[in-house]
């Protein structure tokens, strides 16, 4: 015969619904990670073009132009055009419901653009790979608390706990940050 006891109460109500939401939060931190992933993958097809070919206004009508005639320029625009597609795909199936026209070109420009000055293009790949760098540091953060801790009870993400929050009015229009 085998008598188990635990000092441990048993769960309340409340402690049962709250695990479930830590077991869906779980899950919806490993999907990010893994959409995290991907994103840096067309990061690094962006940074790759973006170190071979010029961007802005007059680059981009010479590669449209060269697109006709087969030269390099109308291939790093295509190619440029073709990674952030995809990050734009990304972020509309993260947004709920059907997207207006507006919704689609304000996603369009939160991404990089060949037409865009380059000093933005490296502005805005910061972010966007800063943003998938703590979606993976989360979860795994997330993944070692719960291995350890056997949930998610009283976990806090990283991002929550070291913030730095930059003082008001340090940076100037054009400083990359």
């Amino acid at each position: 015969q085998v008598n188990v006891s635990g000092n441990a109460p048993a769960p309340t109500q409340f402690q049962k619904e709250l695990d479930k939401k830590d077991a869906a939060y779980f899950g919806a931190l490993r999907d990010s990670a893994t959409t995290a992933a991907q994103t840096l993958d067309q990061v690094g097809v962006i940074e790759n073009v973006l170190n071979k070919a010029q961007t802005g206004a007059i680059p981009q009508a010479l590669a449209m132009a060269g697109q006709y005639f087969g030269t390099e320029a109308g291939a790093n625009m295509q190619t440029f055009q073709a990674a952030t597609n995809r990050m734009v795909l990304d972020l509309a199936g993260k947004m709920k419901g059907a997207l207006s026209d507006s919704d689609r070109r304000m996603l369009e420009q939160s991404v990089p653009s060949f037409g865009m000055d380059p000093r933005a293009n490296q502005v805005v790949l910061g972010l966007i790979k800063k943003g998938a760098q703590n979606a993976q540091s989360t979860y795994q953060a997330a993944d070692k608390y719960a291995a350890e801790k056997g949930g998610l009870r009283g976990f806090v993400p990283p991002m929550a706990v070291n913030v730095d929050t930059p003082a008001v009015g340090q940076y100037q229009v054009g400083q990359v940050i």
